[in-house]
């Protein structure tokens, strides 16, 4: 038995899965019909947000015409409270990090001391660390992120139905299409508006994506441990791997995590560490009201708390509710539970599909999720729409495409936003990135479990 769950049976990398011998068969005709389809339903996305931008001031457009022509943009939803925690931190030490900076000065700076590294390390280099400099380096993540997506789809293809498939115009086609959509797609794009670090997590995450599927365990988790410095809820992939015996994985994890905690330690103290728990204590206490928080907390301060979910409270945050608290709680166990269920004998295709759904699930577990948390999900999206549009055709195919047309439209476009200048029906719809991401967990596991998967996983 080998002891890595994801090879496949003792084929190359680079090789097609197979079922005695032979490629799995491919309908290039109705794979190209597919992938025309699904480029005319990315199309219609771009007079979908020229209405939206019309009549409610506010769609997809403004991040994108930031991304392509704004070289001086000026976003700091991250890179503010970073720079005031890094010079905090230096001025005064670290031991108090948190206490002044988050709780007494009431800056929203809610990353772990780890994550001020990369601001270090770039400065350290003679790179002046201002918005402008950080959204420009976004601005080359996404490109980076866009291309990772294509060549995600193309492995994918490769795997199930080998090179000739790939090589062919409707491969091509939809690892063209599969890496463009990425740059509509509204949350990704939203955290290039922002100024947001989550630009770099969700690159990080694209080619932690490839690099599993290409059975580079330890290069994966080398990847997924530098996302944990920014992100620590995926931390919780160290039980995943565990549990999956996924020691490579493992191994590469630590090769980035231990050094970088040592340096952390070292350079803002145990007590910046130990006093980020309680910050993350009464972030799970209270959440996010405002209505672009798409997770279970975010909805039900919607509907049961006091504060309006259109108002962003750029200083505070809504007060302690415990029915909202443990409805929270209670979801987040059930969604990790799921992510970490072992999922037995699994090849190199059905191991991403597990992979992707324990980062989705760890993403919508948070008490914050913000809208451009889900700017991971376009690797997701981009393996399913792979897969589905590859396999033969029949009933349940073409009902998973269904799901998938309207889980990808769901997420891709902005349906609730606290920017539109015109009120709007669509803002009764809280929370609606949450629920497309449980269609993307529902999709994964359906998927997962297709016979044809199974058979020839």
């Amino acid at each position: 038995m080998k002891s890595e769950r994801y090879q496949l049976d003792g084929l190359h990398p680079l090789r097609a899965a197979t079922a005695g011998g032979r490629s799995l068969s491919l309908s290039s005709h109705a794979m190209g019909r597919v992938v025309f389809i699904a480029a005319l339903i990315v199309l219609a996305l771009i007079p979908l947000n020229l209405l939206q931008q019309k009549l409610l001031g506010w769609s997809c457009l403004p991040p994108l015409k930031a991304w392509l022509v704004s070289f001086k943009w000026a976003g700091n939803d991250s890179w503010m409270p970073m720079r005031v925690a890094l010079d905090y931190a230096r001025k005064a030490g670290g031991g108090s990090l948190y206490e002044q900076v988050f709780f007494t000065q009431h800056v929203k700076f809610q990353y772990p001391p780890t994550a001020l590294l990369p601001l270090i390390g770039l400065q350290a280099l003679g790179i002046h660390t201002t918005d402008m400099v950080l959204n420009n380096i976004n601005r080359l993540l996404i490109v980076a992120n866009a291309v990772g997506i294509g060549l995600l789809f193309r492995l994918v293809l490769i795997r199930r139905h080998g090179e000739d498939a790939a090589a062919s115009p409707a491969g091509i086609g939809g690892a063209v299409l599969a890496g463009a959509a990425t740059l509509l797609f509204y949350p990704l794009m939203m955290g290039f508006w922002l100024g947001q670090i989550q630009v770099w997590i969700d690159t990080g995450y694209t080619f932690a994506c490839l690099a599993l599927l290409s059975n580079r365990q330890m290069s994966a988790g080398a990847l997924v441990g530098l996302i944990c410095l920014l992100k620590p809820q995926f931390g919780v992939f160290a039980i995943w791997a565990v549990l999956r015996r996924q020691w490579r994985f493992m191994g590469g994890a630590a090769i980035t995590l231990i050094p970088s905690g040592l340096i952390s330690l070292a350079v803002f103290g145990l007590p910046a560490h130990l006093d980020y728990l309680r910050e993350l204590s009464f972030l799970s206490r209270h959440g996010e009201a405002f209505i672009a928080n798409n997770s279970v907390n975010g909805i039900l301060n919607a509907v049961l708390g006091s504060a309006s979910p259109l108002v962003w409270d750029a200083n505070g945050f809504p007060p302690y509710n415990p029915v909202i608290y443990l409805g929270s709680l209670a979801t987040a166990a059930l969604l990790i539970g799921a992510a970490l269920w072992p999922r037995r004998g699994q090849g190199a295709l059905n191991g991403i599909l597990d992979f992707q759904f324990a980062a989705l699930a760890f993403t919508m577990a948070a008490p914050i999720a913000w809208e451009h948390h889900y700017g991971i999900m376009p690797p997701i999206l981009a393996t399913l729409f792979c897969l589905l549009a590859a396999a033969p055709e029949s009933p349940r195919i073409r009902q998973q495409l269904a799901v998938l047309l309207a889980v990808f439209v769901l997420s891709a476009v902005c349906v609730t936003s606290g920017k539109y200048t015109s009120p709007t029906w669509l803002n009764l719809a809280v929370g609606y990135l949450f629920f497309a991401g449980l269609g993307a967990l529902a999709l994964l596991a359906w998927v997962g479990r297709s016979p044809d998967m199974r058979r020839h996983a």
